[in-house]
């Protein structure tokens, strides 16, 4: 239960939590965001990641693309409500959450 997952509703969006997971995690995740009209803003992103065990090695081939878009709608400076859809590997994944990602 303490070992690190890959994907959640912040990074790695395009899997669920626990599908992957492992002792060490690394990610990298880059996010462009652009206002589009008043307070609605659209968001597209793209990143890489993986999970491993200190048995295991840490192998490139094992390496995990993730890539998505959302939408938000700003209620004011402080609180969005937003909408993600992310892929990954043969999977994607929907998200509704309250405020950014990051």
């Amino acid at each position: 239960m303490l070992r690190a997952e890959l994907g959640d509703n912040y990074r790695m969006r395009g899997y669920y939590p626990g599908r992957y997971n492992g002792n060490t995690l690394i990610t990298g995740q880059l996010e462009l965001r652009q206002l589009i009209w008043q307070s609605l803003v659209i968001a597209a992103w793209g990143g890489v990641g993986s999970v491993f065990s200190p048995e295991d090695n840490f192998d490139t081939s094992k390496i995990l693309p993730n890539y998505g878009a959302g939408i938000r709608w700003h209620l004011n400076t402080d609180t969005a409500i937003r909408f993600d859809v992310g892929f990954g590997r043969g999977c994607y994944n929907f998200i509704l959450g309250l405020n950014e990602a990051f």
